[in-house]
């Protein structure tokens, strides 16, 4: 595109010079000659005056017609600057009004670029919740894969229970004595761990009763530690247990028929290396699961078999 600032920036002196040679060359033309000789006849004083050549040159006779013809045709002139004024004011208001047009437009597409946007925003900030959720999930793995992990391990004779119990089943007047020793129900119980990283044991409690309903308030027992730190795949010491109060043989034909249970329970906290404290609970009961089976296995009941 043509700069016509920088173009008259550029050749100001040359313009300069050039009017000024145009304005000599118009004085030495003027001064050449004083007068005309009148085209047709002698000359008089009124021709004289009229063709002299002063301010005659080609320039100065250009201003001069000019200021003649404005002189003269003033009323057209400012007609013709009335009539093109309108027109630019027509010109002036369809443009005004065409970039009216645009600008609307353009508003229009800047909401919907704005709006396109803020959905993008959105769309990426959901995205990078659910690559942070996805990341802290994933920690939250491997820390859980490589921490310690302590559970029970139980040993009992409850056997001995139920065969005491068909040994007299049909002498109820033996129902209130007491079984035998050898046949008292007794367990050790102990925590493997099946982490990958050492646990550093700090309370064990435990406890083991008799009940033929599913008991509430349990009431736990605090056991000595001599070795807290576990390794991984290694077990804490056994502890032993005895049933609280003694076992008669009525109670055991009660669990031979499947109307009472023993039921063993227990809670250890440990900290893993993450500095975490859990703890393991457990609620385990004796139950007939056919005529002549019996297993040891978990109870679902409030907070006691939850563990962290």
């Amino acid at each position: 595109m043509f700069d016509w600032g920088q173009s008259i920036k550029r050749y100001w002196p040359a313009i300069i010079l050039s009017l000024a040679l145009l304005l000599i060359l118009d004085g030495t033309i003027s001064s050449l000659e004083t007068c005309h000789p009148p085209p047709n006849g002698p000359s008089t004083g009124q021709n004289s005056n009229e063709n002299c050549t002063v301010l005659q040159g080609p320039l100065a006779s250009f201003v001069i017609g000019l200021g003649h013809f404005f002189d003269t045709h003033d009323k057209g002139i400012v007609a013709a600057f009335t009539v093109i004024l309108a027109i630019s004011t027509i010109l002036l208001w369809l443009a005004t009004l065409n970039l009216y047009g645009v600008g609307k437009d353009q508003i229009a597409t800047s909401r919907k670029i704005a709006a396109l946007q803020a959905r993008q925003t959105q769309r990426s900030i959901r995205e990078a919740i659910r690559t942070a959720k996805a990341a802290e999930k994933s920690a939250d793995a491997a820390v859980a894969v490589e921490r310690a992990c302590l559970y029970v391990v139980i040993n009992h004779n409850f056997e001995g229970v139920v065969r005491s119990a068909l040994t007299w089943e049909n002498t109820p007047t033996v129902d209130q004595k007491v079984i035998a020793a050898t046949e008292s129900p007794m367990a050790t119980v102990k925590f493997r761990n099946y982490g990958k990283t050492p646990a550093i044991v700090g309370e064990v409690e435990l406890g083991f009763i008799y009940s033929e309903t599913v008991p509430n308030d349990l009431v736990y027992h605090s056991r000595v530690v001599k070795e807290n730190i576990i390794a991984s795949d290694q077990v804490t010491e056994d502890f032993p247990l005895q049933m609280n109060g003694q076992m008669t043989i009525g109670m055991a034909k009660r669990m031979q028929k499947g109307w009472g249970n023993l039921w063993i329970y227990g809670q250890v906290f440990y900290e893993d290396v993450f500095s975490q404290r859990r703890v393991h609970r457990f609620l385990q009961r004796y139950i007939r699961i056919s005529d002549y089976r019996f297993v040891l296995q978990a109870y679902d009941h409030e907070y006691y078999n939850r563990s962290t």
